[in-house]
């Protein structure tokens, strides 16, 4: 049977969320790379610029506003601690990140499987 590239990816995507489902949850990133795929560095690392973007934002409203053209979310007044939970994950492969989401911690999500910060970070 003949598969497709995509399809070939996502079966090795099911296979290993199937080996790995015990675990704290794990960015399609990861997967990929744990697959012999440039997840991380795709796109000549898009994803890192993508949070680094992100992570710009919070610390320096002002930056954004200008680039958007109108008044962003001030970094105090996020609706909750859910909205920047994903960053846990990123944190822990990559703790040489300049910004710390310590302010913020604990980080969790019942999306993501809930407390982030204790998953990843034992604390």
């Amino acid at each position: 049977m003949k598969m497709s590239t995509k399809g070939r990816y996502a079966v090795m995507a099911m296979i290993d969320i199937g080996e790995h489902s015990r675990g704290a949850p794990v960015s399609l990133a990861e997967i990929a790379e744990r697959n012999g795929l440039p997840g991380y560095s795709a796109c000549d690392g898009a994803l890192h610029r993508i949070i680094a973007f992100a992570l710009r934002s919070l610390r320096n409203p002002e930056e954004m506003a200008a680039l958007a053209g109108f008044e962003q979310l001030p970094e105090g007044e996020l609706k909750s601690n859910t909205d920047l939970a994903w960053l846990e994950i990123y944190f822990s492969r990559f703790a040489g990140v300049s910004w710390s989401p310590e302010p913020f911690r604990p980080l969790s999500s019942s999306y993501l499987g809930g407390n982030l910060t204790q998953l990843y970070s034992g604390k």
